[in-house]
């Protein structure tokens, strides 16, 4: 098949009139426009201009040739903008994973927000706590929570935030087993575990002088489902240790309360973004990964703020 900057050539050879005004618009050397010209013709056995010291036509064959050329560049024009456009606009599929739990809050404002601002995105959404294999199943980016040491998984990993945790109950729960002063006081307590039947149980904080505390408890209800937990706290079920952005909204609303103010609760853990490559990102992921890191981190801070502020009332 033909180079197509011969056509793009032989097009503005015909345009300009000549082999060296061609040449001057093309920024490259007469002998350059001559010498392709040339081979053009040879490789197809025909005369595309009859050219000599004086005189300079083009052949009917050539004029033919020139009215392809002409509409054949114009298309190659139109996929070149494709592709462009694909450069600089944020469109078409995404797919992405995230944690149930973090699709209810804060990822869904966001995924409201970026399809608002980006109407030519199809987004595609799958929730699961499993272990997301990025690239073999074709994902665009996955969102999940991690703990130190991080894997190597030959992935782009972006970390978005830190995952800080606070004790809670609900009033009721208190009213009835009475106020919780101590650690040892907890194991008066129903309890209620982010995980399944595993054997041991341990909720981790850190003390005033800075030590890690690490407290054994067996819950009498357990799901990995974090929304499922928060219910069940609400309803006065157990004591819960969770994220602080899953819970900030119940103790707005008083129905649930921080327990242990002297006691922080260790992180849970690192948001990450998860994606294949840097090299060739899409605009679509690149736009979602900046709203990300505008607003994840704020919103956490806003959350432990008000978690900071009932502790302190």
């Amino acid at each position: 098949m033909d180079d197509l900057t011969d056509f793009y050539y032989f097009v503005e050879v015909v345009r300009q009139g000549s082999f060296a005004a061609a040449g001057r618009a093309l920024n490259i050397s007469t002998a350059k426009v001559s010498r392709r010209m040339a081979l053009l013709e040879e490789r197809h056995n025909v005369r595309l201009i009859q050219r000599s010291t004086r005189s300079f036509e083009v052949t009917e064959i050539g004029l033919a040739f020139y009215e392809r050329c002409v509409a054949m560049l114009a298309q190659a024009e139109k996929a070149q903008s494709v592709l462009q456009q694909g450069q600089d606009e944020a469109q078409g599929v995404l797919r992405i994973s995230v944690p149930p739990a973090l699709l209810t809050y804060p990822f869904q404002a966001i995924l409201n927000r970026f399809m608002q601002t980006h109407p030519k995105v199809r987004l595609y959404v799958e929730m699961t706590h499993r272990r997301i294999n990025v690239i073999d199943e074709h994902f665009d980016l996955s969102i999940r929570v991690r703990t130190p040491p991080f894997e190597d998984s030959g992935l782009v990993v972006k970390s978005l935030a830190g995952i800080t945790q606070t004790l809670v109950a609900a009033p009721a729960l208190l009213a009835q087993f009475g106020p919780v002063t101590a650690l040892s006081a907890l194991d008066q307590l129903p309890s209620l575990g982010l995980g399944g039947l595993q054997r041991h149980h341990y909720w981790h904080f850190v003390d005033h002088v800075g030590q890690v505390q690490k407290h054994a408890f067996q819950p009498s209800f357990m799901a990995n489902d974090v929304a499922a937990l928060v219910s069940a706290a609400r309803a006065g079920l157990g004591v819960v240790q969770l994220p602080c952005m899953y819970v900030h909204e119940a103790i707005a609303q008083g129905e649930l309360v921080t327990l242990m103010p002297e006691y922080v609760s260790i992180q849970a853990g690192v948001l990450q973004a998860a994606y294949p490559t840097r090299k060739g990102m899409l605009p679509t992921l690149r736009a979602l990964l900046d709203l990300f890191e505008a607003e994840i981190e704020s919103l956490i801070t806003q959350d432990i703020g008000l978690v900071a502020a009932h502790l302190a009332t």
